[in-house]
């Protein structure tokens, strides 16, 4: 919006002179000058976080803030000009901008609690064999029963053998730090029926940097040269010492070659392969059996080494290496080169000699995707055939070499570990693991978050969980700036401990994200300087080491409102409890978020004259009135940068709400956003020809219209802010606002400066949460039915703290809860998020306003779950029983089911497909041999996914008729964007595509396949609810003791009211998909109990959902949680379970928790109070009465104490039904329950002791109250035995 369409501003002149107007001014989006005079020091906004509020006249307390403001500024005139927003309804406390050396005072002052700035948020040598139990020294054990081996030769098919690495171990400097060392995965078909296929070797080491060769050459890769003298062998591994000769079974040969001029007695043959590599590709290789790259030797070692003492890595992981079978013999047969892989064919061959060699067992550490037949021909002679299962875990189908005569071997840790102690100033000590050997290592440092390095040690907490960041460059970066270390948050350590941390200069040590965030908060709480300290690694043999299991990052979308009717609320019964909840009348719901927007009344002309029911005309009839009529907003999205994943507003993420600069909060709501994506349905050609219409919204949207409606209810306090494009609420939308007295003006000016919504987050979830019947709704034919919120006749208040280009700041969401505090809304929906704590939604739920919100789409990731508070209801999504199947059918007539939106009338029609394999399914491959084809990619890399959306653009454009792509999840790919692709677009499984290659490669004719149009289908034989892949996952990283996520709802391709913007095309209703769709589901939810049961308070609202929510799906099987691996669902995933609205209204007992306890937990277990009578340990949480139970650090015994409150009938006797976490005995007293009349209110005690001493994972149960009839009272519980609390939970 251009300024000219901007009210005027108040000078400082002016608004010294209306100093009794203060109180306008403070709400005025207008109020103060953004400037600073060129003299000043720059200023920052900082929030000033007072506490309870000390008076009851809000005037009051912002003269006492104005007070506290003049006291360091000098003058009230100053004070005026400086401050942003005053907190004063729910608590105490004020925005302002002020130079650093201000904050600091007032930081000093007393009644102050907190000052900051106001952020935008967005494996030991051989110890395995031990752990195993063959313990070479043991005289009866199996390895002496077996005599060691002897006589038995292994052969080796990998990369040839090396003794004491002859030549320079060099990285390459291309390709992904997950693939394997240096074999680029290029796959052409099957062993026996296509040309030779490259296989990857199943070994992981990064290869994304340039990294010096280890330990040597570490100034100059140049000054390594080759050495080309005779191989002895002189390694102790494959030493001959004491061998006889080889068994007489044997009937190999020993080929020589460069570097490679004989075989031993342990060696006993070599062979190599290079007939079917190019020429250019052995230019630069070692034509004999040496083995350059390392993969080869350390594998034959690992499996027949002999018994070597003494062994290590500059101390570490010091002891004995061995192999498993020492005495046994060892055939090598390199098939594998460094720079052309390893070829179908020269394997086939190796394995043809190994046959005929005599080998008794093959060790085979390659794979591929695909069947590799030539091995069965090796077990049909009774040769064992032991191969690896892959390194693309953990997503599903990815398992390689997956033929039932081989033995296919998955990877597990051990348990040993190298810890690693992290220091603070504060003498808090973390143990991670990681290699630190450097002598500069174990001084106290300073710490700094990313900038100004220098002779300090770097400490990233970031908040995008995957991709995880590039530690190696990260690291190497550090170090040439003269930093001295690197702390980074990482989810996994798995890949990380190898020998590329021994070729770093400084230490680097990776945490998980329970402790960077403690770390982080040691940083930005301090007056001092943070310093820190990292010790040498030592290494340490049993109980202590224990892995965290860890998934990549899945992004999913979902769907219309089925459902309310999948959660048992049917409008259409009497005598359900939606009409018993008077459908939420009188109820108000505030929603902070983006606006809300609605349709025009020129909408209702479009309507009128062409005819949008007819579906075939919809797109282009549409598309044509849309550019002539309507044009509104273009809402973009970001052409550059970023993963498709992400959610729009990018996290940046650098402190606490309350005690730091104002942070941009997340959206919990998935879009792809690497893309530039045109507006939805319209505007198809060109973003520019979107202009900005000005006219009055009238608020037509059906979900929004107020007919039938009365006044506000009379506790209204609340305003409605107009604005350009907005001139007004109704009696649906009764009150609406608008903060951004703390954005930017450079943001601002791209803006609608009103509550009007451009970006339509904030219309589909307060429609969801509380929008009107509305009949006859689908799109395009899909999810036809009638749409509707939870709460359908409740308010809407609408506070718009979000901006379309500037996020959410903490500072403005503030003012939005205080506001709603003071407006009498009844219930918060907040599908907003961030990794930390919100500190001000305390004041809210005090005030007895139950607060919902979302838990993030960073899942199945662990501990990335957002909203952590304990008074916070957190919601995590699910699916739900509807889906939209598409049929797959081949020329072959096989048919598969999948889902997608397909409504392109070329659809239908069997076509030529185009095949694109291996890895060459990338936008930049497509050509135009794809004409009038469906392209059907079967690519070998599996993360992250393929780029469908430009895939499916680039086919075409090419002229292609469709495409048919893997993908391991569809949770967010059931979106308005596949309305926006002008060809059907299918994903599959990697079952079904291997069956559809399979088709395409041995089909003698042309292969052909059509794909069906899309339909709706509802009902039992579709498994629901599901966790959505990617919805987040607890544990939470700021308070363990606290289980989250709560409760779980529908958050998959969810249909509501979309805003009448260029994007949306004049689309009424829209999907969407993430935890901001399952969030005003709960809010509904609420809604209605409060109805019900207007005396509860948000504690016992939030218990009767969590205690009677459903563990089991519509089918009566455990709900499964989807992810890179399907799982059963366990608490982290969901909370209590799956939300059951009809059983929430009638509970039976409640845990219900006072306002009081809330604020006690919130000063002295928050630590954001003194600590005057704090009597609850700082981090302890058992005690706090919440219907659920989470003990992080069980060493010995724990107990909880636990109140409940009985809200069903008065005589009731419940007894207790207890299931113990694994590793965990549980008891309770009393075990029986009595409650009468006079007796409502009863506690109990549950004592948890740990049955074994080890460093554990989480384990779960719950325990549950029963009263013989129709109640069941269950809360969850997860409980992590451990050692010492201080450790890593990825280490």
């Amino acid at each position: 919006m251009s300024r000219d369409h901007q009210m005027p501003r108040f000078s400082r002149h002016s608004l010294c002179k209306v100093a009794f107007l203060l109180h306008l001014t403070l709400q005025s989006p207008w109020s103060s000058s953004h400037g600073l005079r060129h003299s000043e020091t720059p200023r920052k906004i900082y929030v000033v976080y007072l506490g309870e509020r000390q008076h009851e006249d809000a005037d009051l307390v912002t003269a006492s803030q104005h007070d506290i403001l003049s006291s360091v500024l000098g003058s009230k005139e100053e004070a005026l000009e400086s401050i942003v927003y005053s907190y004063r309804y729910g608590f105490s406390g004020f925005a302002a901008r002020l130079t650093k050396s201000q904050a600091t005072k007032i930081r000093g002052l007393a009644g102050v609690v907190s000052v900051r700035e106001n952020h935008i948020h967005r494996m030991h040598t051989s110890r395995s064999w031990d752990f195993l139990g063959i313990d070479y020294k043991q005289p009866n054990g199996l390895l002496a029963k077996a005599r060691y081996g002897d006589d038995i030769i292994i052969g080796v098919i990998d990369t040839g053998t090396s003794s004491l690495l002859v030549a320079a171990l060099g990285v390459p400097s291309g390709g992904s730090a997950r693939r394997p060392f240096f074999w680029w995965r290029r796959l052409r078909a099957l062993v026996l029926l296509s040309p030779s296929a490259a296989h990857p070797l199943s070994w992981r080491r990064p290869s994304s940097l340039l990294v010096p060769p280890l330990l040597s050459c570490a100034k100059s890769l140049l000054s390594c040269t080759l050495s080309r003298q005779r191989i002895t062998p002189e390694s102790p591994s494959f030493d001959d010492t004491g061998y006889g000769p080889p068994p007489s079974k044997w009937k190999g040969i020993c080929q020589v070659g460069p570097s490679f001029s004989g075989c031993n007695r342990k060696i006993i043959g070599a062979r190599w392969y290079a007939d079917d590599v190019a020429n250019a590709t052995l230019e630069k290789e070692i034509l004999s059996p040496r083995d350059v790259n390392g993969h080869g030797t350390h594998t034959a070692s690992t499996a027949g080494g002999n018994i070597v003492h003494n062994v290590s890595i500059l101390g570490l992981a010091d002891g004995t290496v061995r192999g498993g079978a020492p005495r046994a013999r060892l055939a090598i047969y390199k098939a594998c080169w460094d720079k052309g892989g390893c070829s179908d064919a020269g394997m086939l061959k190796a394995m043809d000699d190994a046959i005929h060699d005599g080998v008794d067992v093959i060790s085979f550490s390659i794979g591929g995707p695909l069947e590799f037949e030539g091995t069965m021909h090796v077990v049909a002679n009774g040769i064992p055939f032991v191969c690896s299962a892959g390194n693309d875990g953990p997503i599903a189908q990815t398992v390689e070499n997956p033929s039932p005569w081989l033995l296919t071997v998955a990877a597990t840790t051990m348990d040993r570990s190298f810890p690693v102690v992290i220091t603070l100033g504060n003498n808090d000590t973390f143990v991670a693991q990681s290699f630190v050997f450097q002598q500069n290592a174990g001084h106290f440092r300073e710490i700094q978050l990313l900038r100004r390095q220098h002779g300090k040690i770097a400490f990233c907490f970031q908040t995008t969980f995957n991709p995880a960041p590039d530690y190696y460059s990260i690291s190497r970066k550090v170090s040439a700036n003269g930093g001295k270390g690197v702390i980074l948050p990482q989810y996994d350590t798995d890949i990380l401990l190898s020998d590329i941390l021994l070729t770093l200069d400084i230490p680097f040590v990776p945490v998980d994200y329970e402790i960077a965030y403690r770390i982080f908060k040691y940083i930005t709480e301090n007056d001092g300087i943070p310093k820190a300290k990292i010790s040498l690694t030592r290494t340490t043999i049993g109980g202590l080491a224990g892995v965290v299991s860890v998934r990549e990052d899945h992004i999913h979308r979902m769907h219309t409102s089925r459902s309310w009717d999948f959660l048992g609320i049917d409008y259409k019964e009497p005598n359900g409890l939606l009409a018993k909840a008077r459908y939420g009348d009188g109820i108000i719901i505030g929603v902070i978020d983006t606006g809300f927007y609605d349709h025009w009344t020129v909408q209702n002309k479009i309507e009128q004259i062409y005819g949008l029911d007819r579906r075939r005309n919809y797109i282009r009839l549409l598309r044509s009135a849309l550019a002539s009529l309507l044009p509104v907003a273009a809402l973009g999205v970001p052409s550059s940068g970023g993963s498709a994943r992400r959610p729009f507003w990018w996290r940046r993420l650098l402190a606490l709400v309350l005690l730091s600069p104002s942070a941009a909060h997340p959206l919990s709501w998935r879009r792809p956003s690497s893309l530039l994506v045109p507006p939805l349905l319209s505007c198809a050609k060109s973003l520019q020809s979107c202009a900005l219409s000005r006219q009055r919204i009238t608020l037509e949207s059906p979900s929004f219209d107020d007919t039938g409606y009365g006044p506000p209810p009379s506790k209204w306090k609340g305003i409605c802010q107009v604005g350009p494009s907005f001139s007004g609420c109704n009696r649906k939308i009764i009150g609406a606002r608008w903060y951004a007295d703390d954005v930017a003006n450079a943001t601002l000016e791209k803006e609608i400066l009103s509550p009007r919504d451009v970006n339509g987050h904030g219309t589909h979830t307060a429609s969801t949460a509380g929008g009107n019947i509305v009949h006859n709704v689908s799109i395009l034919g899909l999810a036809d039915g009638t749409v509707r919120g939870g709460a359908p006749r409740a308010r809407l208040a609408i506070y718009k703290a979000c901006w379309d280009k500037g996020g959410c700041s903490d500072a403005g969401m503030l003012k939005a809860m205080d506001d709603a505090i003071h407006d009498g809304v009844d219930v918060i929906s907040f599908s907003i998020g961030g990794p930390l704590e919100f500190e001000g939604t305390m004041h809210v739920v005090a005030n007895g306003i139950p607060f919902v919100c979302s838990a993030g789409n960073d899942g199945p990731i662990a501990q990335t779950v957002e909203n952590p508070s304990p008074w916070l209801l957190t919601v995590a999504a699910t699916t739900m029983d509807r889906s939209f199947p598409v049929v797959i059918t081949l020329g072959n007539n096989d048919t598969f089911v999948a889902q997608s939106f397909v409504f392109q009338q070329n659809a239908g029609h069997f076509r030529e497909i185009q095949l694109y394999g291996g890895n060459i399914c990338d936008v930049d491959q497509i050509d135009n041999k794809v004409k009038g084809k469906i392209a059907f990619c079967f690519q070998t890399t599996f993360n992250p996914a393929p780029g469908y959306y430009s895939i499916s653009r680039k086919v075409s454009a090419n002229g292609g008729k469709g495409v048919i792509l893997p993908q391991y999840d569809t949770d967010i790919l059931l979106s308005d964007i596949l309305l926006t692709l002008d060809i059907p677009f299918v994903p599959v499984d990697y079952e079904i595509a291997y069956r559809i290659f399979k088709y395409i490669t041995e089909n003698d004719g042309i292969p052909k396949a059509k794909i069906s149009l899309t339909r709706t289908t509802i009902g039992g034989a579709i498994s629901a609810p599901k966790v959505a892949a990617f919805s987040s996952r607890g544990p939470s990283s700021i308070y363990p003791g606290v289980l989250k996520p709560d409760i779980a709802a529908p958050g998959v391709s969810i249909l509501a009211a979309a805003p009448n913007t260029a994007f949306y095309g004049g689309l009424r209703y829209h999907f969407d998909s993430g935890t901001s769709m399952s969030c005003p589901h709960v809010t509904g939810i609420v809604v209605l109990l409060k109805s019900l049961h207007p005396e509860w308070s948000p504690a016992a609202l939030k218990s009767a959902i969590m205690t009677t929510a459903l563990t089991l799906d519509n089918n009566g099987m455990p709900i499964q949680a989807n992810g890179n691996i399907p799982k059963m669902a366990d608490p982290f995933d969901y909370g209590a379970g799956f939300v059951n609205p009809t059983k929430a209204a009638d509970p039976g007992l409640v845990y219900d928790i006072s306002a009081s306890d809330y604020r006690k937990f919130f000063k002295c277990v928050g630590g954001f109070g003194r600590d005057d009578n704090c009597t609850m340990a700082k981090g302890s949480l058992a005690d706090l009465n919440l219907p659920s139970i989470a003990i992080p650090n069980l060493r010995t015994i724990q107990t909880a104490v636990r109140t409940v409150t009985n809200v069903g009938q008065d005589d009731a006797v419940y007894k207790a039904s207890l299931q113990p976490p694994a590793g965990v005995e549980m008891s309770i007293e009393p075990p029986v329950l009595v409650f009468s009349r006079k007796k409502r209110v009863q506690s109990f005690k549950v004592t948890f002791k740990a049955t074994r001493k080890l460093q554990g994972d989480y384990t779960f149960g719950s325990l549950s109250w029963h009263d013989g009839g129709s109640h069941w009272v269950r809360i969850p519980i997860a409980a992590r035995i451990v050692i010492e609390e201080i450790y890593s939970k990825i280490s």
